[in-house]
C-alpha cells in the first residue's frame, strides 16, 4: 500500500471545526486505511465553504484603500487605479467615437515645486474638444478631470497647488 502524506492530514485537521477533509482521487481514497479515510473526501464531492469568522481563522488580506482586484479595474488592456476610473475611461472612449470629444490624455503629470522639493501630481484625464476654426490652427476646449471615490486631504491640497500654479480648474467626479 502506498504511503499517505501524513503531514497533509495533520494540516487539514488543524484548520478548524468545519469539514476540513483533504480532497483526493477515488484511487487514493480506496487505497487509504479506514483511519486515514476519516480525514479524506473524494474530489468533486460538495464540501461546505470554510468559515469566514471564528477562532484561528485569519481574515483575507485586503488592500489598504480597499481597491478592487485588477481584473475588475481593467479596461482595454490597461489596469486603472479604481473601477470608477476604468468606467470613466470607457465613457470617454465612447464620447470620442460619438464625436463629442476630439481626444483625451491619461495620467498627465504636473510639477509642483515647494520649499522642500518638487512633487509630481498626475491628473487622471485631460479631455480636448475641438472648436471648428477653419483656416487656423486647431484650438481646443480643455478640461482637467480627477476621478475620485474618496478624496483625501492630501489630494485636495495637491489639486489646489496645481490649480494655483497653472491657472486651471480641475473637475472632480
Amino acid at each position: 500500500m502506498p504511503t499517505y502524506p501524513e503531514d497533509h492530514i495533520y494540516q487539514c485537521e488543524t484548520r478548524g471545526k468545519y469539514d476540513a477533509r483533504l480532497p483526493v482521487s477515488e484511487d487514493t481514497f480506496r487505497l487509504a486505511s479506514p483511519e486515514q479515510r476519516k480525514n479524506l473526501v473524494i474530489e468533486g464531492d460538495n464540501l461546505p465553504p470554510p468559515p469566514t469568522k471564528g477562532k484561528g481563522i485569519k481574515p483575507q488580506a485586503r488592500n489598504k484603500w480597499h481597491v478592487a482586484p485588477k481584473e475588475e479595474r481593467n479596461y482595454n488592456g490597461k489596469v486603472y487605479a479604481s473601477k470608477k476610473e476604468a468606467r470613466y475611461a470607457q465613457e470617454l472612449d465612447l464620447r470620442v467615437r460619438a464625436g463629442e470629444l476630439s481626444f483625451y490624455l491619461e495620467q498627465v503629470p504636473f510639477l509642483i515645486t515647494t520649499g522642500k522639493g518638487a512633487i509630481i501630481h498626475r491628473i487622471d484625464f485631460v479631455t480636448f474638444t475641438g472648436r471648428g476654426d477653419e483656416g487656423k490652427s486647431p484650438r481646443y476646449n480643455v478640461e482637467f478631470i480627477e476621478v475620485k471615490g474618496y478624496d483625501t486631504p492630501l489630494g485636495k491640497l495637491k489639486r489646489k497647488l496645481v490649480e494655483e500654479k497653472y491657472s486651471i480648474t480641475i473637475e472632480v467626479t
